[in-house]
């Protein structure tokens, strides 16, 4: 995975690809597998294109070590003006007014925000009963 990570960086060094194709094809992928509901959000085309528009802006941005970098973000951490669900429906309409330290530090160093991953509500676990075959839990 480390390898992958540092070829991608590599290939955008070396103008042989670019974060805006990493991105569409991330992005096409993603809506594809719309149906496993891996993800409670994800961003759109237009967003996308802003944030990777926001990074050609910036001529240092190549220096970023994320520069370019599709990362998806688990759905307990707040991004302002995105849906924060934790995996419930209680908070399925919050939208939060700021954005967690650890998401902005990932976009101060290049990332762009594909999405938010689902997660079992609060990231409390499952119930092992209900998951459980019988067989296992009688034995």
């Amino acid at each position: 995975m480390i390898y992958v990570f540092f070829q991608v960086l590599k290939s955008f060094r070396t103008k042989t690809n670019t974060p805006s194709n990493l991105i569409q094809k991330s992005y096409e992928t993603l809506n594809c597998l719309r149906h496993l509901n891996a993800f409670t959000f994800i961003s759109s085309h237009h967003h996308l294109q802003n944030q990777v528009n926001h990074l050609k802006e910036n001529v240092d941005s190549l220096q970023l070590p994320l520069h370019g970098i599709p990362v998806a973000i688990k759905d307990n951490f707040c991004i302002r003006g995105l849906p924060a669900t934790c995996g419930s429906k209680m908070l399925q309409d919050f939208v939060p007014p700021y954005t967690a330290t650890v998401v902005r530090k990932l976009i101060d160093a290049g990332a762009v925000i594909i999405g938010k991953t689902n997660m079992d509500e609060f990231g409390m676990g499952s119930d092992f009963n209900i998951l459980a075959p019988r067989e296992l839990i009688q034995s």
